[in-house]
C-alpha cells in the first residue's frame, strides 16, 4: 500500500533499498507463513489417518511451530525497521514543508525590499 502511495518520482526516499527490501520481505514472509499453515493443516489431517509412525508427524508439527516463531520474529524485526523508515519519511516531509515556507517568506521579504 505504501509503495502505491509514494510511487511519485518526487518521493526519493521510497526508492531507497531498505524500504523496498523490507516491504518485499513482509510480502514474502506472509506468503510463506500462509503456505506453511496450509501444509501443516494437510499434514495434521494425514496424521489422523496414519496409524503408525506418529512421531514423524509430531516432529513435523514441532518444526512447523518453530519455523512460524522464526517467521514471526523476523517479521517483527522487519516491521520495526519499516516503521522507522516511515517515521523518517514523515520527518523529511515536515522538513521539506518547513523549508518551503521559509523560502517563500524570504522571497516575499526580498520582493518587499525592492
Amino acid at each position: 500500500m505504501d509503495l502505491a502511495i509514494y510511487k511519485s518520482s518526487q518521493n526519493i526516499s521510497v526508492k531507497s533499498h531498505d524500504f523496498i527490501t523490507h516491504l518485499c520481505y513482509d510480502v514474502v514472509t506472509s506468503h510463506l507463513a500462509k503456505l506453511l499453515k496450509k501444509t501443516s493443516d494437510a499434514v495434521e489431517e494425514l496424521s489422523y489417518v496414519q496409524i503408525s509412525d506418529t512421531e514423524i508427524f509430531e516432529q513435523f508439527a514441532n518444526n512447523t511451530r518453530e519455523i512460524m516463531r522464526s517467521i514471526s520474529r523476523a517479521k517483527s524485526d522487519a516491521y520495526k525497521r519499516y516503521d522507522l523508515i516511515g517515521q523518517m519519511k514523515a520527518r523529511l516531509r515536515q522538513d521539506e514543508s518547513y523549508f518551503q515556507t521559509q523560502f517563500e517568506e524570504y522571497d516575499q521579504d526580498s520582493k518587499l525590499a525592492e
